[in-house]
């Protein structure tokens, strides 16, 4: 299936999320803020800091 990266960044999956951010610096942060936006949403984790699944930024 092909992803779909016209639409917004709260409703991509993960896939959609990873190639999103390897477009520009902006999508990067984007794609960013939602994940951790996820990860923080759930109350009953233990303890562990977020890590995000994005590859390291270009430089």
């Amino acid at each position: 299936m092909p992803l779909n990266l016209d639409q917004p960044v709260n409703l991509m999956g993960p896939n959609e999320l990873i190639a999103y951010s390897q477009q520009g610096d902006k999508q990067y942060q984007e794609a960013e803020q939602e994940l951790r936006k996820r990860w923080d949403s759930y109350k009953n984790l233990p303890k562990t800091e977020f890590r995000s699944i994005l590859p390291e930024k270009r430089s």
